[in-house]
């Protein structure tokens, strides 16, 4: 029974008292009742107030909060002098008061409101209340309003986790779709680059060192360089080039390119460096992570025109469950961490959106062609890894780069180097690629170098010359990508017949997965096009003298 009905049952009990003529003592008997029955109403009333969970705040008709409960002390983080008496506009963070006031002053018109608010916290932080509003009413007059709040922060934080998780894989996606493209584009034009390289060689080999047109010839070679490297970018893009992987150290490369970087990057740059002693090894190629600190130094000194402070910064790190599931593609576990950040002019939230597009470029034209960091982009995670961006406008940009640690131990020894006179050969090579123009090239530059050469358009037709082959086939040069049968799975059919073979592999695009399965093997060797006569021929000799695939590994 509600304080109103009690109080209407006291006036019924006096009236009846008068007309019944019980006299005062009874009357005395029945008001002494109805005030025990009061106070185990308010005390019943106001056990409710206090351990109900969701946040109750009156007020009266100014704005002036009347009473808290202990849901709304402990949303304030403060005691009850600190609410009790403090207008409401102070209990709602600062962007959302005049939302608060307009409702305030609709339900004191007499509207009831619903709506979602955000207030300060305990810790200074945001915190989200989904609220009823209300008049509280003493017969037709309003006397106070009341608002009723359950706090949905959580529910708004996985609210916006969800939102930023499907931003990222719709931009994972459009990279994708993009990578795709530009990874089909570079592997029919890495193969027309090393036509151009082929011809470029033959012409050279046959004109004599003075002739006027050599020098047309080596801006042919010039041009094409400058397109391979072009290619290059677009394949670390697209994630589409093979990588020479290696247990490094990433210590190792910031110190061996700290020097270079300065020279790069000017004397009016500052360059710090903060190394974890006890850094972890990550398998990746050490080349192409060059590039990614390259890249990412020359943005950031781009960045800083009036000089600045470039650092670079290695920590080993744990990245857990929580992280992964915010962050498409990452999985949780030991991590090392490559950060590079400067003070430069920063970016807005929509150029961040981009950055990684290939060609897309904030500088002037002329100034850069757009792909530097979509070729990091493509390294990091053609490596496994995951970059991770934040910049403001005048303040700066922040790049961490997280790279999985590794169980395997580092590898030592060194290449050696062939000398010219050392690349002819009279060997058996069977040459098997699908292009039609390059084909034909690989073949001239071989026999140029003294190699008995047999070419297939592909598996198939390679298999079926193996067979019937009744001398050695010495060397099989193959492409790694082609229609039908793959070049790695080429390789392990002719090793039932050709025990004793060797494998040099030729790409200069491939999937991540058959690169794998090609190059898994230590004794495989492999050339990335576009290549010249001269690098065929030094990989060539090197696969020759190397120990037969057989001896090695077993074929599968």
């Amino acid at each position: 029974m509600g304080i109103p009905a009690l109080a209407g049952n006291y006036l019924l009990a006096v009236t009846v008292a008068v007309l019944g003529g019980i006299g005062l003592m009874g009357l005395a008997s029945v008001q002494y009742t109805f005030v025990r029955a009061m106070l185990r109403a308010k005390e019943r009333y106001r056990g409710l107030f206090e351990t109900v969970p969701d946040v109750i705040v009156s007020t009266n008709l100014r704005g002036i909060v009347t009473a808290a409960n202990a849901a709304a002390y402990r949303l304030a983080g403060s005691g009850a002098d600190d609410i009790v008496g403090r207008p409401l506009r102070h209990l709602i963070a600062g962007d959302e008061v005049a939302i608060g006031l307009e409702h305030f002053r609709a339900a004191r018109e007499g509207a009831t409101r619903q709506f979602v608010i955000k207030v300060d916290g305990p810790d200074g932080g945001p915190r989200w209340l989904e609220c009823t509003c209300k008049a509280v009413r003493d017969g037709r007059e309003t006397v106070a309003v009341l608002f009723v709040g359950h706090d949905i922060t959580r529910e708004k934080e996985d609210e916006e986790a969800l939102r930023r998780s499907e931003e990222q894989l719709i931009q994972a996606q459009k990279m994708e779709a993009v990578g795709q493209l530009a990874g089909g584009v570079a592997h029919d034009f890495n193969n027309l680059l090393t036509v151009i390289t082929g011809y470029c060689g033959f012409l050279r080999r046959d004109l004599a060192g003075d002739d006027a047109r050599m020098d047309d010839i080596k801006e042919i070679q010039a041009a094409a360089e400058s397109a391979a490297s072009l290619t290059r970018q677009l394949l670390a893009f697209s994630r589409k080039q093979v990588l020479q992987l290696k247990i490094v150290n990433l210590n190792d490369s910031v110190e061996q390119l700290e020097q270079m970087l300065r020279r790069l990057i000017g004397a009016q740059i500052e360059i710090k460096t903060i190394l974890d002693s006890d850094l972890q090894l990550v398998k990746a190629d050490p080349n192409q992570l060059d590039q990614v600190v390259m890249n990412l130094a020359v943005n950031a000194r781009d960045a800083m025109p009036g000089g600045g402070v470039l650092t670079l910064e290695t920590e080993n790190v744990m990245l857990d469950a929580e992280y992964a599931r915010t962050h498409p593609g990452v999985h949780a576990g030991p991590h090392v961490m490559l950060c590079i950040r400067d003070n430069g002019i920063g970016m807005d939230s929509e150029t961040q959106a981009r950055i990684f597009e290939p060609f897309f470029t904030t500088k002037d034209p002329g100034m850069g062609t757009g792909l530097g960091l979509s070729t990091v982009y493509g390294i990091v995670r053609q490596s496994g890894g995951h970059m991770w961006v934040y910049s403001e406008e005048g303040l700066g940009t922040v790049f961490k780069i997280y790279f999985p640690v590794t169980e395997e131990s580092a590898e030592q020894g060194a290449e050696t180097h062939l000398p010219d006179d050392a690349l002819q050969g009279s060997e058996t090579v069977l040459v098997v690629d699908d292009s039609e123009s390059l084909r034909p090239v690989v073949t001239r530059i071989l026999r140029q170098y003294g190699y008995v050469v047999v070419q297939a358009a592909g598996g198939e037709e390679a298999t079926r010359l193996a067979e019937k082959e009744t001398g050695p086939i010495h060397l099989l040069l193959t492409d790694i990508v082609m229609p039908g049968m793959s070049g790695p799975v080429l390789a392990r059919n002719l090793l039932r017949w050709h025990p004793d073979l060797r494998v040099l592999f030729m790409s200069g695009y491939a999937e991540n997965a058959m690169v794998r399965e090609g190059l898994r093997q230590p004794s495989a060797g492999f050339i990335e096009k576009p290549f010249s006569p001269e690098t065929l021929a030094r990989e060539v000799r090197r696969a020759l003298d190397a120990v037969p695939v057989n001896r090695r590994v077993t074929a599968d």
